[in-house]
């Protein structure tokens, strides 16, 4: 499909979906992983492990920064509505492509 909108004249139209979906995978990586790495949470005191425990690091809780909460939160709340957006862009292209190269 790329190679089919590089040569015609609504290319602009075929990165909507190519913008979006790397955006939302972005923006979850970076609310997991990233943030949390480099703003580390309050250096709370390592509890000793505690026998039979079931929690990570022996029952110490996985505390995030407000803002890498708020982005993983957007994310959860907002990814099939964006999953959505993306199918419905690339079947409109695909109508596109279809409909000016066969009339």
């Amino acid at each position: 499909m790329a190679l089919i909108w590089l040569y015609s004249e609504s290319i602009w139209l075929a990165l909507l979906p190519l913008a979006l979906y790397p955006t939302v995978h972005l923006l979850s990586y970076t609310g997991t992983k990233v943030i949390p790495a480099f703003a580390p949470t309050a250096d709370l005191p390592t509890p000793a492990p505690v026998a039979n425990s079931s929690a990570p690091l022996g029952g110490c809780p996985n505390v995030q920064s407000s803002f890498s909460e708020s982005i993983v939160t957007f994310v959860i709340r907002n990814y099939d509505n964006l999953m959505d957006v993306i199918c419905k862009l690339e079947i409109m292209l695909w109508a596109m492509v279809l409909s000016v190269r066969c009339c």
